[in-house]
């Protein structure tokens, strides 16, 4: 599990929604929030933006945390993630 996808898995929880109901409120597919909460994709900045939107009222904080997130999960992965791309 990244950085990001466990910030993703505890909005989430957070909230008490199912990846379901996460997914619907953030226009997203059950299948993707299983995939962003594993680590085996990499949410793009829009993804993250809908979430801030949608749970937090903060896109600006939300870019700051995506932009630090995505360099960690880069360094992680050595040198490769695909958000980056």
């Amino acid at each position: 599990m990244t950085k990001i996808s466990g910030k993703i898995k505890l909005v989430r929880n957070v909230v008490g929604l199912t990846q379901t109901e996460f997914g619907k409120k953030i226009g997203a597919t059950k299948n993707y929030v299983c995939q962003l909460e594993s680590g085996r994709k990499t949410p793009g900045f829009s993804v993250l933006l809908k979430i801030a939107n949608e749970f937090t009222k903060q896109p600006k904080t939300a870019f700051k945390t995506y932009v630090s997130l995505l360099a960690d999960d880069y360094l992680e992965k050595g040198g490769q993630n695909e958000g980056l791309r």
